[in-house]
């Protein structure tokens, strides 16, 4: 047993955000409150600073995307940190090795099917656990007046959108956001997470559909009942083609050369079941390693 261990959530506080990032937090901050952690209690590691971590030791989900960036810190993790590899995406097999070092803290739960074969390659064991952005809370009603949101959607795409969804469209900016001060900083974490607190309380009261290619934004807004238009920009690709990979299940993605195929009016489909699953998981694994390094029950 470590004497004063914490419960961690990542943090992106670079001048830079992808305020995606912050959307894969959901299901981690929910299995935090029902297992009646506060989240003023939680503390906040860098996740591209992993390596330099000195605080008190931390039990952290992983839950985010590890990049084979020059610059970034994520590996070697700091002795203090308590890995739990669950809901994470692995961008290349580099990246999968390093991860594959962290075995002993338990199975590989993988955002989707690539990474997942990406660290079996390793020789570990790893399973799908999904994306926990899935957790956002769903609404309990629909908008009367409801809008149609545009976030980033491939440019292919735009002259397939019918005319009365572009005259009746709010185009909202690039998910990747300049905050205010280079490098790593508080100020630029808190204003990335009122950003995305502000949209989902937009889109939860005023979208009637939501079109992107965007992964982050797309499985939050089907976990809050908004029906969703998710486009490829390419037909083909490494890269695009794993993100995606096993989201069929939830939602058609649709490629160029199917954009003549797609349904306007989409229905949501019901994924309170598979949203239940996720959170669950998160719950027992968080609890498995209190157990085991904490002294928990």
């Amino acid at each position: 047993m470590r004497a004063g261990i914490k419960y961690g959530l990542l943090k992106f506080s670079s001048y830079k955000v992808n305020i995606g990032d912050y959307m894969q937090l959901e299901g981690i901050k929910e299995a935090y409150r029902r297992l009646g952690i506060p989240e003023e209690e939680l503390v906040e590691v860098e996740r591209n600073q992993l390596e330099f971590y000195t605080g008190e030791y931390v039990i952290l989900p992983m839950t985010a995307a590890f990049l084979a960036v020059q610059g970034n810190h994520s590996f070697p993790l700091s002795e203090k940190i308590i890995p739990i590899f669950i809901g994470f995406h692995a961008s290349d097999e580099s990246v999968a090795k390093e991860i594959a070092k962290y075995e002993r803290f338990g199975v590989f739960g993988c955002r989707d099917l690539v990474t997942m074969e990406l660290m079996k390659k390793q020789g570990v064991s790893a399973y799908m656990s999904g994306c926990f952005s899935i957790g956002a809370k769903k609404r309990t009603s629909t908008p009367q007046n409801g809008k149609v949101y545009i976030c980033d959607p491939p440019d292919q795409l735009i002259p397939y959108i019918p005319k009365e969804y572009m005259d009746n469209s709010v185009w909202l900016p690039n998910p990747m956001r300049d905050m205010k001060v280079p490098g790593f900083c508080q100020e630029n974490a808190e204003e990335a997470k009122e950003c995305v607190k502000n949209l989902q309380n937009e889109l939860r009261e005023n979208a009637k559909l939501v079109i992107t290619r965007r992964l982050h934004m797309a499985l939050p807004c089907i976990a809050m009942g908004i029906p969703v238009i998710l486009a490829f920009e390419c037909d083909a690709g490494f890269v695009e083609e794993s993100r995606f990979a096993g989201l069929d299940k939830i939602v058609r993605v649709y490629k160029p050369r199917e954009y003549g195929e797609i349904d306007w009016e989409p229905e949501v489909p019901d994924i309170e079941w598979l949203k239940e699953k996720t959170i669950q998981l998160a719950v027992n694994r968080i609890q498995e390693a209190a157990i085991k390094y904490g002294g928990g029950s």
